[in-house]
């Protein structure tokens, strides 16, 4: 029976908008109260503050203690079948929840009434849950269709069979193309850091050599060296940051994370499964499927 699963819903309210809102009004107190701010200045900066607090129903108080702007949610999808039961043939769901954790990236948990929720940097957390109900509604459909017999076999043992060979191999598939990326990524960090660290033994010890082997390392890369450096402190800012949402959202919630390590689905070396697999694979290289931007809109709880 085909799969159904709801969008994504946000655990807190916080909006983008009212993020800046906030920030922007938190800056104006700050710089009215500021001591070195000239009077004319300070007067200005309270004088929109207030303006701005009014238009959005805030006071100070309020503002204030929000602190930061919220970047961490969690965001929940149930999945039931068309006619609102929960379906019995669901457990390779998690592995392609594991698969979409690594790739945004955030982390999930999941309850037995197949809730599954993503947490992390709240636009990473969203579209993690949204590709993830594509990934799981695209398999579950080719699931349903594959007939490697063409109509030919009554017996639906047999074809259950190869349709659970066919969907342990595009979940397998999907994986191994996940995994494909991350070991891409990690080369090309590590690529990064040498080339960094080959400009700091240039800077203490000139020389043509290491001079020459920048420049091959530039063209290789397609580096310049201006780059180089913003591009690693945005590789280990947003680790850095979507680490600190999610264990931020772990001391928040009071729900019990219920987790699901990495594990590898069993397949076999049956047609139906190495078909799966090339077919899970290719899911990555489907921006209809894998793109964040085509995300549906957010609701709240």
């Amino acid at each position: 029976m085909p799969l159904v699963f709801s969008e994504p819903v946000a655990k807190f309210d916080v909006t983008q908008e009212e993020d800046d809102i906030v920030t922007k009004v938190r800056k104006m107190l700050d710089l009215a109260i500021h001591a070195e701010t000239p009077e004319a200045e300070a007067n200005h900066a309270m004088v929109n503050a207030q303006r701005i607090m009014r238009k959005y129903n805030l006071d100070e108080r309020t503002v204030r203690a929000a602190g930061a702007p919220r970047r961490g949610n969690l965001y929940s999808l149930t999945v039931t079948t068309t006619r609102g039961r929960k379906p019995s043939f669901w457990m390779w769901m998690r592995d392609v929840a594991d698969a979409v954790s690594l790739a945004f990236p955030c982390k999930y948990f999941w309850n037995a009434d197949i809730r599954f929720t993503f947490y992390g940097l709240d636009d990473t957390a969203h579209a993690a849950a949204a590709v993830f109900a594509r990934y799981a509604q695209y398999i579950d459909d080719r699931v349903r269709q594959w007939d490697p017999f063409g109509g030919a076999s009554r017996d639906f043992t047999v074809l259950r069979k190869e349709r659970v060979a066919y969907c342990n191999g595009m979940v397998n598939g999907l994986i191994a193309a996940v995994r494909d990326e991350q070991q891409r990524e990690q080369q090309r960090r590590r690529q990064l850091q040498e080339y960094v660290d080959l400009m700091e033994r240039l800077a203490e010890e000139p020389d043509d050599l290491y001079e020459d082997m920048l420049q091959q390392q530039e063209r290789e890369l397609g580096l310049t060296r201006d780059s180089v450096g913003k591009e690693l402190v945005a590789i280990d800012s947003l680790e850095t940051e979507w680490k600190s949402a999610a264990e931020d959202i772990i001391k928040e919630t009071t729900t019990k994370l219920r987790t699901a390590g990495t594990r590898t689905v069993s397949g076999g070396a049956s047609a139906s499964y190495n078909t799966g697999f090339q077919d899970g694979k290719r899911m990555r290289d489907q921006p209809a499927l894998s793109s964040s931007s085509s995300a549906k809109q957010i609701k709240r709880e």
